[in-house]
């Protein structure tokens, strides 16, 4: 169940990093200089990796099963 939560967490950040990447093109990117600001496309991409990179900083890591059950002798 949390694998199909963490897929929609995945999904959200990486919309929101989309939009986010389009806002930042439309109000505050140049137009003629810059190659990754003066492309709408470029700057969406870039918003939508830098969402994702967030998503993977948030996934809760898997805890090893064998923790509990090691003794240090």
């Amino acid at each position: 169940m949390k694998k199909v939560k963490m897929q929609y967490v995945y999904l959200a950040l990486g919309v929101l990093g989309l939009a986010g990447g389009w806002m930042y093109w439309n109000f505050w990117g140049c137009t003629d200089s810059c190659p990754i600001d003066s492309s709408w496309k470029l700057s969406m991409l870039r918003g939508g990796v830098i969402g994702l990179c967030i998503a993977a900083i948030l996934h809760p890591s898997r805890k090893k099963e064998n923790e509990n059950n090691t003794t240090v002798a």
